[in-house]
């Protein structure tokens, strides 16, 4: 999506490299005043010396020098990278990378309007690094450098790191260090759940050149998911009082989604790890999926959908988030719930980007399920591009319809 935003900046752009000497003067929204501030909140943690995005959004030559395509990524919500619905009508997030209408409109209306360049002396600071975790327990790092392959456009690399986690403990947050922030595009991070996976990744790895194995879908053999991460995140903490258990003495795998618009770098990456021994509210991943996923060739719109029903038995639960996933097909997801004789939409995604990964935590109380509840989950595919049907399937070319719902007991 980055290279696509690239190269819609790049096309048609007869101002950029016409600077005028004097001030552009004009009617509408000037961009120190109205849409730096826009940028600094929303966009600036990617699109900044050093950062993932391939241009920089600081300055106001920054801005018109990629004007041509600020309309598009932005009314198309291509940019920022945020999937999931903030607007309310589902659910809104902690930490949302999310324009509102009116800032979409002030944004697009500047850079197709008379790009005004207002006041440079009320230019907001660059916004601050975010704080690092309170403390770090212990570290998943990479044993030594990876340069992404240089053929590929984008390269997912595998990982397999020892965190030293002495006892069983909580995972309640962590944070990335990117050892090259300009190629690493995402993260998601796994413990191996058995010795005897631990064993077939060790074998994996050995068998493919250079450090850790080349992966996609998931680590090739069985791991829980404990963490994602993506650019502008660093930091992620999970809601107060809850964690995921991490196993005592089990390996980590470090999935890592390279992204070569800056060319191979030699990227050593760590993850910094904040756990606890116990936890109010020990939480757990619980996978909604619909696995029988056929997906017929050159359709726009290939539609999926699962719905489980809790066994009466259960209790009732706390679900403060949810962590989608699809391939490259995927284009919309949504999760709901019938509890209490009510709907509750649970994530509704309706960009799906494979490469803008992440979870969604609720920017409030946490939604209640319970036994005898009816959890649905939809997914739609475009296999416009494709000649043979696709199955699921951990492969580049295989597909999956799923999400982890993050839950405690209530």
């Amino acid at each position: 999506m980055i290279a696509l935003f690239l190269l819609a900046a790049g096309c048609g752009n007869d101002r950029a490299g016409d600077m005028p000497d004097a001030p552009i003067t004009g009617t509408g929204p000037r961009f120190y005043e109205d849409v730096a501030p826009i940028f600094a909140a929303q966009c600036v943690s990617c699109h900044r010396e050093g950062g993932v995005g391939p241009f920089e959004l600081v300055t106001y030559e920054d801005a018109r020098a990629v004007a041509p395509g600020i309309p598009a990524a932005v009314t198309t919500r291509a940019m920022p990278p945020w999937g999931a619905d903030n607007s309310g009508e589902c659910n809104t997030y902690q930490h949302a990378r999310w324009l509102t209408d009116a800032e979409i409109k002030t944004v697009a209306d500047w850079a197709r309007g008379d790009q005004l360049e207002g006041n440079p002396a009320a230019a907001p600071p660059l916004p601050p690094s975010p704080p690092g975790l309170a403390r770090v327990d212990a570290t998943a790092s990479m044993a030594e450098p990876y340069s992404a392959d240089a053929q590929l456009d984008d390269d997912y690399r595998c990982f397999v790191v020892d965190p030293g986690i002495a006892s069983d403990a909580f995972l309640t947050g962590f944070e990335v260090r990117p050892g090259e922030p300009e190629v690493v595009h995402h993260i998601l991070m796994y413990q191996v759940n058995t010795a005897a996976a631990e064993a077939e990744l060790a074998t994996l790895d050995a068998q493919s050149p250079g450090p850790g194995y080349t992966c996609f879908g998931g680590p090739a053999a069985a791991a829980s998911l404990i963490g994602v991460w993506a650019p502008g995140i660093r930091v992620a903490s999970y809601p107060a009082g809850t964690g995921l258990p991490l196993k005592a003495a089990r390996k980590i795998v470090l999935q890592i989604h390279y992204h070569n618009h800056a060319g191979p770098r030699p990227d050593l990456t760590s993850v910094d790890l904040m756990i606890e021994p116990t936890v109010p509210e020990p939480s757990f991943l619980y996978l909604l999926a619909a696995p029988d996923l056929y997906l017929p060739p050159g359709m726009p719109a290939v539609r999926t959908e699962n719905e489980y029903v809790l066994p009466g038995f259960l209790g009732q639960y706390n679900v403060w988030g949810v962590f989608p996933h699809m391939h490259t097909l995927g284009r919309t997801l949504r999760v709901e719930a019938d509890h209490a004789g009510q709907t509750k939409c649970l994530a509704d995604v309706p960009r799906w980007d494979f490469n803008w990964q992440q979870g969604y935590f609720y920017d409030g109380a946490p939604h209640i399920i319970g036994g005898g509840d009816t959890i649905r989950i939809e997914c739609v595919h475009d296999t416009t591009t494709t000649t043979q049907p696709i199955t699921w399937g951990e492969g580049t070319d295989d597909e999956m319809c799923l999400a982890f719902m993050y839950v405690s007991a209530y």
